[in-house]
């Protein structure tokens, strides 16, 4: 919410330099308090991913270590389907 926020807040600034044909315009770079939110999202997502990475991880390491053999079948729905 406070990256959409401020992302927001900022284009509304961009553009109101466009209109008013301010010698300067800013760009979305130039907004600070964007950049900061960007990055704390970022890291923020990095976390999420690691963690789901990290169960998977743990998950497949106690199938391989709880059995001995693992077989992995693709079939397709619609072969199982009564009414072809």
């Amino acid at each position: 919410k406070k990256y959409s926020r401020r992302r927001h807040l900022a284009k509304l600034l961009v553009l109101q330099d466009r209109n008013k044909k301010v010698l300067c315009p800013r760009s979305l770079e130039s907004f600070t308090n964007w950049q900061k939110a960007q990055k704390s999202k970022a890291r923020y997502q990095a976390k999420i991913a690691n963690q789901r990475r990290d169960y998977l991880h743990k998950l497949t390491t106690h199938l391989v270590k709880q059995y001995d053999v693992i077989a992995i079948e693709d079939l397709k729905t619609k072969n199982l389907q009564k009414n072809h």
